[in-house]
């Protein structure tokens, strides 16, 4: 029976497994001859048998090209998805037989056959050649995903001859067409039969996968294939009897005739790129090829038009990522180039020589490929020979991984370039070089000189005395000088990089004392200089004590990374050491004996002392004057029946002092506290005007005798928040200051402004004298205690704490406090209060009467000063006093200000607190006595001193009376009256 070849072998189907391509060979065989079957009409029993014979050596096949794949791919998700192919396969070929109407005819066969053979050429051509090359890959020892690289690559490599073998085998069915016809022919010889033929090939064509169109000579559609239709999204209505003009570009392009024409004399077919536009006017690539075919005198040309937009797509997709990647390459700060050996001189071809590449020799791409890379690239001529023998190690296959070169550039200059290499495959084939160059002429200069600047400092190192070590986070030694080596022994090498701890101290002590030290310094815990000391051991066997000074070594960024020390050898000094201290125990032992007599004194003399701490814990005298307040003002509250608005002010004394009275029972006991000095306020909204007046009042008689005027500016409705009591005190102590320190007939400014800082709005008082001022690298010393700058060489009394006492108390009301002076022309201190921000209605009487100069009034009343540091004796006093219209009350916080008051006003009576800062009562009596001003008015002391030895020594010293707290109230009126009469 004659024979067709439906489906052509060719050497293109080889996978390279032999296994796998005697099957395939196996199946196009079984195809052809059933295709032979079905073109010459076999009986239709004989070609079901071949359809089941084919069919079951397809699955023969399916199952011995499974087993080749899972021997190398088992688990992987490419062998799987093949795995699944073929299953698809097996079901459509179930599914077609099944779907015939009439499954043993020829028609049936027809179509099993068509989709036998497309399926099995695209699974041949693409999955099964696709699974060979990655076991192919595997076998040859490649990692899986190298494979899969390889795999991908090769396949997109042949994917124009793959395309070329699917036009060739889909082109098959034409010629195989016209065989058939022209075999039938002469067979049957029948016009019928003829017409039937015609429809089969009709049919063939219109169900070509390619959009296969035929055309007459003036580009008139005559046929088309379903494909070509669905191609241009139209209906083979619209398409046959179109021109091709209206669906290729191509054709206008060529002014009404066709791009190409096939030759008829010509039987090579060939592929041209082309775009067609589709019935909405969208363009899509095609691969078009044709033969011309004349029938019956008419000449007619079969086009089969191929869609590869996806292919072009991904081309362009391609070609942006090469010039992304040449970008990439131009842009390289480091040199690289890719180069292949060729079997002429220079023997080796370089095809990439990036910009960095041509500054670093000084040759460009043409002219390295001219002279050869040896030229390009010279070593220096002792590496000439290590040099090639790199180059034969990269010919086998070797990589180089940073070594380094040292080559003369074409200008002559000398740099060395760090080289990396590693092979790559480009889409071309064979096998190329990728070369990396960097310049490291620079870096390696640095070394060199780092390197240097090491030498020089292990020079200085080695001439110093002391042993000096450095150690990293580790405790290994990265440093000993030359006097560390001899002291212990050893020689450089041998103690680099070795455990300092481990080799070089006494075990254990080295590890479980010295170690953790160590570990604190190097976790931050200890970062300034460490003075310590440590045996340590020497190469044979002895122990010298070595005294360390120890301190972290910090890089730039701050990290700790070691520790450096400087040591010195103390073993003979401690000899020395131990030696004294023998001597010093044996003459404190017989110095001992003669002061037994002393110890025995001291400890009477502290035992005297803890019981007098005891007493004063028990009978504090803080105690008993909040005492005073509680029952002096109970005892004010017996004048009236109803109470006024001064009267509850009482009552709430009376709680304050009690509440004040409970905390100084708890505190008592604390007598490191009580003798702190510590004070508690209370901040409220203060009237600076008010306070500022009152203040003027008692200072105006101390600054009339010498002429000084005294100028007020204060705004009116200035308020800030502050302790009144404690800011009067401060105030006064300023002015009082300014007086004293002036000269006859100067003056005293005080200013108040308001300005906004940082921390809000805050009101600064400034107190400004034309005294003879204070030199500049002085003034920060007005405020230490003890300190009296300006009565240093006068004979101005003071005990130089008032500034002190004055900066301490601004400071614990928030504010501030400081000093501008000019040696000639006075000085001004200030203090800065924060603003209230409570609103009080103007009271008249407490503003300042603005600038001018005061002039003391005379008056007939009869003047009492009270001293006490205490606010609320102070008040209570207030009270008591206020109660007699012709009684006028000076008020003093301080002892040095109460002598100025008593200077200046000269009282008809002075009432005087004993226990006061700075100068007690006695101290101040003595003052008052021995001035001729003050030394008849009558003093009465007033007191928590309520022992029988306190009141006999106050009278011995010349009060005239002697008050105990809590005073009775009726009493000390008789006393005060007594003691006023004794001044008529």
């Amino acid at each position: 029976m004659n024979s067709i070849d439906f489906l052509p072998w060719d050497e293109n189907f080889d996978t390279g497994l032999p296994t796998v391509d005697a099957e395939h060979r196996r199946l196009v065989q079984m195809i052809n001859a059933l295709a032979s079957h079905v073109a010459f009409r076999t009986d239709v029993p004989q070609l079901e048998a071949m359809f089941d014979e084919l069919a079951a050596y397809a699955v023969h096949h399916f199952q011995s090209e499974e087993a080749v794949w899972h021997e190398q791919l088992a688990g992987e998700e490419d062998e799987a998805n093949h795995r699944q192919a073929h299953a698809k396969f097996v079901d459509q070929m179930l599914h077609i037989r099944a779907g015939e109407d009439s499954p043993g005819t020829t028609r049936a066969a027809e179509r099993t056959l068509a989709f036998l053979a497309g399926w099995l050429i695209s699974h041949i051509l693409e999955s099964d050649r696709y699974m060979a090359c990655m076991v192919l890959a595997l076998r040859a020892g490649l990692g899986h995903e190298e494979a899969r690289r390889q795999a991908r690559a090769q396949m997109a490599k042949d994917s124009r001859l793959l395309a070329d073998l699917v036009l060739s085998i889909n082109a098959t069915p034409t010629t195989n067409a016209l065989h058939l016809i022209s075999e039938v022919t002469e067979l049957r010889r029948a016009q019928a039969e003829l017409r039937r033929e015609s429809e089969k090939n009709q049919a063939l064509l219109r169900s070509a996968s390619d959009g296969v169109h035929v055309l007459d000579t003036k580009g008139n559609i005559v046929e088309a294939s379903d494909s070509f239709c669905t191609m241009l999204g139209c209906s083979r209505e619209e398409i046959l009897g179109s021109n091709i003009a209206r669906w290729d570009t191509g054709y206008a392009a060529a002014k009404g005739k066709l791009a190409w024409l096939p030759d008829a004399a010509n039987a090579q077919r060939r592929v041209v790129r082309g775009i067609y536009r589709r019935k909405d006017g969208s363009p899509i690539a095609v691969d078009v090829n044709g033969v011309p075919l004349t029938i019956e005198g008419q000449t007619l040309f079969f086009y089969s038009a191929r869609d590869v937009s996806a292919l072009v797509k991904m081309e362009s997709v391609l070609k942006r990522q090469a010039e992304f990647t040449n970008c990439l390459v131009e842009a390289m700060g480091d040199g690289i180039g890719v180069c292949h050996d060729t079997p002429t001189p220079p023997y080796v071809r370089f095809t990439v020589w990036n910009p960095a590449m041509q500054e670093l020799t000084g040759y460009s791409l043409s002219a390295v490929n001219e002279k050869g890379w040896q030229c390009a690239l010279p070593v220096e001529e002792a590496r000439q020979q290590e040099a090639r023998q790199r180059a034969r190690r990269m010919r086998r296959g070797d990589h180089l991984r940073g070594e380094e070169w040292t080559i003369r550039c074409s200008s002559g200059e000398r740099r060395t370039l760090q080289v990396h290499s590693t092979f790559v495959q480009p889409l071309g084939g064979g096998l190329h070089v990728l070369l990396v160059l960097r310049d490291v002429t620079a870096r390696k200069a640095a070394e060199q000189l780092v390197q240097h600047q090491r030498d020089l400092a292990q020079f200085y190192l080695d001439t110093v005395q002391s042993l000096m070590l450095a150690l990293d986070c580790e405790g290994r030694i990265t440093m000993i000088n030359r006097a560390g080596r001899e002291l212990l022994g050893y020689t450089g090498d041998e103690l680099l990089g070795r455990s300092w701890f481990s080799t070089c101290l006494p075990q254990t002590k080295g590890i479980e004392h010295s170690l953790p030290f160590f570990q604190r310094i190097i976790a931050g815990e200890l970062r300034t200089n460490l003075a310590g000391e440590d045996m340590v051991l020497c190469r044979d066997g002895s122990q010298r004590l070595i005294g360390w000074k120890t301190a972290p070594l910090i890089d730039d960024a701050g990290r700790i990374v070691g520790t450096l020390s400087s040591g010195a050898d103390i073993t003979e000094r401690r000899a020395a050491e131990q030696e004294l201290e023998r001597y010093r125990t044996h003459l404190e032992a017989l110095v001992g004996q003669r002061t037994l007599e002393l110890s025995a004194a001291k400890e009477a003399a502290e035992t005297a002392n803890r019981a007098k701490s005891d007493f004063l814990s028990s009978m504090s005298h803080e105690l008993r004057t909040p005492m005073n307040a509680i029952i002096g003002f109970a005892q004010m509250l017996e004048y009236d029946g109803d109470l006024n608005a001064d009267q509850h002010d009482s009552v709430h004394e009376i709680l304050k002092a009690s509440r004040h009275l409970l905390d100084l029972i708890n505190e008592v006991l604390d007598l490191a506290r009580i003798e702190s000095g510590r004070i508690e306020l209370a901040l409220e909204a203060t009237d600076v005007a008010a306070v500022v007046d009152d203040c003027r009042h008692l200072v105006e008689p101390l600054a009339a005798p010498c002429g000084i005027t005294l100028l007020i500016d204060v705004p009116a409705g200035t308020w800030v928040t502050a302790d009144r009591v404690r800011l009067k005190q401060a105030l006064l102590n300023l002015l009082s200051n300014a007086v004293k320190y002036n000269r006859a007939q100067g003056r005293i400014h005080l200013v108040v402004q308001t300005r906004q800082s940082e921390r809000g709005a805050r009101t600064r008082i400034g107190v400004a004298d034309t005294g003879i001022g204070i030199a500049a690298e002085r003034l920060n010393e007005v405020f230490q205690p003890f300190t009296r700058l300006l009565g240093e060489q006068s004979e101005i009394e003071g005990t130089g704490i008032g500034l002190t006492i004055t900066k301490r108390l601004i400071e614990l009301m928030g504010g501030e406090i400081g000093a501008e002076s000019e040696v000639g022309a006075g000085s001004r201190f200030w203090v800065e209060l924060p603003n209230a921000s409570v609103q009080r209605p103007d009271d008249h009487s407490n503003v300042s009467p603005g600038a001018g100069t005061q002039v003391l009034p005379a008056s007939d009343e009869r003047r009492v000063l009270c001293i006490d540091d205490n606010p609320s004796n102070l008040k209570l006093m207030t009270q008591i006093l206020g109660r007699r219209a012709d009684l006028r009350l000076l008020a003093a916080h301080a002892p040095q200000l109460g002598i100025d008051l008593a200077l200046a006003h000269r009282p008809h009576l002075i009432l005087l607190d004993i226990n006061m800062p700075g100068m007690d009562g006695y101290e101040v009596l003595a003052v008052l006595q021995r001035d001729p001003v003050t030394n008849r008015i009558p003093v009465i002391a007033i007191t928590a001193n309520a022992l029988v030895s306190d009141i006999e020594r106050g009278r011995a010293a010349g009060f005239r009376d002697y008050i105990t707290k809590p005073i009775d109230v009726t009493a000390f009126l008789r006393v005060v009256e007594e003691a006023l009469q004794y001044q008529r």
